[in-house]
């Protein structure tokens, strides 16, 4: 139980530090914007590295759309991602970006069936084992393991520890006066997945809790699910340039914003 003194600064360090967490996400929301725009025009360079029916899903049915409904779409589904940002920016969702992604639910939903129960029966198949054998599944847990603590270790640091249960991981980077912190999971039923927040100083968070590529696009969830031993390096390799794409955007994101929370106004 947290004490109570401790609760009310935890509580008055989030008053004081809202004007720049309003600002960040403003700021978030437009870069994100940007990013989606660019993953739609050159043909989504990220979503197709990524193994889960969600993103194959969303790549086949953008790609049979006509290029200004996918333009109305990937600004739709960004605001909705974005939603509490877009007061600060001046924005809203349009009723007729409200009503396409009415449309985009329906669409998702016919192109995601049969490719989730494809995924969840290879999941099935891979978790059989011969009596006395570990599963593969335990054998491509160990491979992400290992070749994430190798590749990482040059993208965000060497910060890193368990974190809240078995197969969680916390690598936390220093951005000057900032944090960045990055929770890897291997251990729930999806075989991995991530996401990054941004905190000022005392650890206080600025960002939504969920940051990822398919999250700031307004997709869902970043995870890799269905895959093989042979394809868990190129998994690591997707995930440690998604993670280097966001840190290297993230100085034009954060500049001129000031963490100090003592120096904010009250």
């Amino acid at each position: 139980m947290i004490a109570s003194g401790a609760a009310m600064d935890i509580i008055e360090a989030n008053r004081r530090i809202e004007p720049v967490r309003r600002e960040f996400q403003g700021r978030l929301y437009k870069w994100s914007l940007r990013d989606a725009q660019r993953e739609f025009r050159d043909g989504f360079p990220f979503l197709r590295r990524i193994k889960s029916p969600l993103a194959t899903a969303f790549v086949a049915l953008v790609s049979k759309l006509p290029e200004e409904t996918k333009g109305k779409l990937c600004a739709a589904l960004v605001k909705r991602a974005h939603a509490q940002a877009l007061p600060q920016v001046g924005e809203r969702l349009e009723q007729s970006e409200e009503g396409l992604l009415a449309e985009y639910w329906v669409w998702i939903d016919r192109e995601l069936t049969p490719l989730t129960r494809a995924s969840v029966l290879k999941g099935f198949e891979s978790e059989m084992a011969a009596p006395g054998l570990p599963s593969s599944i335990s054998i491509l847990r160990r491979e992400l393991e290992k070749l994430l603590a190798e590749k990482l270790k040059s993208v965000l640091g060497v910060s890193r520890e368990p974190w809240g249960g078995k197969g969680v991981w916390r690598y936390r980077s220093h951005l000057s006066n900032w944090k960045m912190d990055t929770y890897l999971d291997l251990g729930g039923k999806l075989q991995l997945r991530y996401h990054h927040v941004v905190l000022a100083r005392d650890h206080v968070p600025i960002s939504p809790p969920i940051i990822s590529i398919m999250s700031w696009m307004g997709i869902g969830e970043a995870s890799w699910s269905g895959m093989g031993v042979s394809e868990a390096s190129d998994a690591v390799d997707c995930l440690a340039d998604l993670c280097s794409h966001f840190l290297n955007a993230l100085p034009e994101i954060l500049e001129g914003l000031y963490p100090g929370l003592n120096s904010l106004n009250k």
